[in-house]
C-alpha cells in the first residue's frame, strides 16, 4: 500500500496514473483473501477448541489473544486502505464494498469469539469452585510421594535424608492464575475477571 501511494504522487501521464488505480483491486483482492484465511481459522478453533494457540498461552484466553491480535492487525490494514481511499490512490469499486463489508463481519466475529471464550472459562472456573480458591492455596507446596495424599508438610531437612519432593501447588489454581494474567490485559467489552479469580492473582507473589 505504500508502495502504490509513493508511485501515485509521482505517477504524471494519464495511462501511469490509471494503471495504479487498476491494481487498487488486486489490493482489495489479497485483503479479502487475508480476511478469509483469518475466518477459516477462526472455524477451525470454534469446531476445536482445544487447538494450540501458543505454547505459553493458557487454554481460554489463549483463544482470545489471538482474535484480539488479529483483529488489531486487519484494523491497521483496514485503516492503511482508508488513507490511500482518501488520497485518491485506491478508488471505488465493488472489490472496496467487498473488503469494507467483510472487514466489519470479521471484526464482529472475533468480538462476538472473545466474548464467547470468555464466559466459555467463567463456566470452567465455576465447576473449580469460584468462592473455594483462597483455600486451596492452604495446601503445602512441597510432598512426599509415599505421603499417600495426606499433604504432610515436607522440610528442608527431608530432602537430605533420601527422599524425593515433588511439587504439590494446586494444578487447577495454577492454571487459573496462567488465565487471569491473560485476560486482565484483554479487559472491556464485556469481559471483566471475576473479583475472587483477580483478588487470588493479586496475591500471586505471596
Amino acid at each position: 500500500c505504500d508502495l502504490m501511494l509513493n508511485f501515485y504522487g509521482l505517477a504524471k501521464r494519464e495511462r501511469v496514473v490509471a494503471f495504479v488505480q487498476k491494481k487498487s483491486v488486486n489490493v482489495f483482492g489479497i485483503f479479502l483473501g487475508e480476511l478469509a484465511s483469518i475466518k477459516r481459522e477462526l472455524e477451525q478453533f470454534r469446531k476445536n477448541p482445544q487447538l494450540p494457540i501458543a505454547a505459553e498461552h493458557p487454554q481460554f484466553a489463549g483463544r482470545a489473544m489471538w482474535a484480539k491480535g488479529v483483529a488489531l492487525r486487519i484494523q491497521r490494514q483496514w485503516e492503511i486502505m482508508e488513507e490511500l481511499i482518501e488520497a485518491g490512490v485506491l478508488h471505488a469499486s465493488k472489490e472496496q464494498a467487498s473488503a469494507r463489508d467483510g472487514y466489519q463481519n470479521l471484526c464482529v466475529l472475533l468480538e462476538a469469539f472473545t466474548v464467547q471464550t470468555f464466559g466459555e472459562w467463567q463456566n470452567d472456573l465455576k465447576s473449580l469452585g469460584e468462592d473455594k480458591l483462597p483455600k486451596r492455596l492452604a495446601q503445602h507446596l512441597l510432598c512426599r510421594p509415599d505421603d499417600g495424599g495426606r499433604n504432610i508438610a515436607v522440610s528442608a531437612m527431608t530432602g537430605a535424608r533420601g527422599y524425593h519432593i515433588e511439587n504439590n501447588f494446586d494444578k487447577g489454581l495454577l492454571r487459573v492464575l496462567k488465565e487471569v494474567y491473560y485476560w486482565e490485559k484483554i479487559q472491556g467489552s464485556g469481559i471483566v475477571v471475576p473479583y475472587a479469580a483477580h483478588d487470588l492473582a493479586s496475591h500471586r507473589e505471596h
